[in-house]
């Protein structure tokens, strides 16, 4: 299994991993991340994964500011 963490922060995201990696199937699963959309959609245009975790909180860049809608509108 793939998953793809869209997430600005470094914390979030090592505390989802950690939590996924606690599991007894975590030999089974690959785990990427991205710090901004950009990087996201790129990852996604690339690869094929089984679950997104998406922040809904997050920039299109890294260094511009956060949109609360940006993770909404991501999906759109």
């Amino acid at each position: 299994m793939k998953i793809l963490i869209l997430d600005d922060s470094s914390e979030k995201i090592g505390a989802i991993t950690k939590l996924i990696n606690s599991t007894e199937f975590a030999p089974l699963i690959t785990i990427e991340y991205s710090l901004d959309l950009q990087g996201g959609r790129s990852k996604l245009c690339n690869t094929y994964y089984d679950l997104l975790i998406l922040d809904l909180n997050i920039p299109e860049q890294i260094g511009y500011p956060a949109s609360y809608r940006a993770g909404a509108d991501f999906v759109d």
